[in-house]
């Protein structure tokens, strides 16, 4: 077993484990006509990568976490379309806590408790990370204690959720969840 995961500085939300994915092994809410697992060719040209694809704004996915690590970590494929990733986290105070990303928007706003952000994906498949130390002190003036929930709204495939402690280099991590998988 890779340092990292024994340390517990990695935890995967999908895939789950290093074996293929399904709804079954995942701690989700898939909502809408259009959330499915795909094979996607561009990750594996041969045999194809399976991938968690949403698609339109009736379609989203909710994913269900209790995790302290401060940096979720993102391989996201934007198919030309908005993506909206919320997070709803807890602070070292015990409240709720609620992050926007989205690709329609312009201008940050923040609430006492909710924060709106733009953010850019190219086309393609990308690698997002987003630290929640930096983000809870910066947008409300709190700490980050854990995350709840992370939820996916639009049009995209996800081929990796998962959380660091701090910022890794690819090779770092264990194999089923690197970009890289020479």
């Amino acid at each position: 077993m890779d340092d990292l995961v024994k340390e517990a500085s990695v935890v995967a939300v999908i895939p789950p484990g290093p074996d293929d994915f399904d709804f079954d092994q995942i701690d989700c809410l898939p909502v809408g006509p259009k959330v499915t697992i795909v094979d996607d060719f561009e990750l594996l040209l041969e045999s194809g990568a399976p991938v968690l694809e949403i698609i339109g704004d009736a379609s989203k996915i909710v994913f269900f976490t209790q995790c302290s690590l401060p940096i979720v970590n993102f391989h996201i494929k934007n198919i030309e379309k908005f993506i909206t990733i919320t997070v709803t986290f807890n602070d070292s105070e015990g409240g709720s806590r609620e992050v926007n990303f989205n690709t329609k928007r312009s201008i940050v706003t923040v609430e006492k408790a909710v924060a709106n952000l733009p953010v850019v994906i190219g086309v393609g498949w990308q690698f997002l990370q987003l630290d929640f130390s930096k983000i809870a002190s910066s947008a409300f003036g709190c700490n980050y204690s854990a995350c709840t929930e992370i939820t996916v709204h639009g049009s995209c495939r996800l081929s990796k959720v998962f959380f660091t402690k701090r910022e890794v280099a690819d090779v770092e991590l264990p194999t089923y969840l690197r970009v890289c998988q020479l």
